[in-house]
């Protein structure tokens, strides 16, 4: 199984917009301060990590 992209909505400081990120060979996360970067991770180890 591969994972080709991540939405998230609703978690953190993401709201009611749905917010899709497409997984490639890397992925990066560039942003300014309080954007939500941690908060996609976040979400990506709530999901996968935990449920190991």
């Amino acid at each position: 199984m591969q994972l080709r992209e991540l939405k998230i909505k609703n978690f953190g400081c993401i709201g009611e917009n749905e917010l899709i990120i497409k997984i490639d060979t890397i992925v990066v996360l560039i942003g300014s301060n309080n954007v939500g970067k941690t908060t996609v991770l976040e979400a990506f180890s709530n999901r996968f990590i935990s449920s190991i």
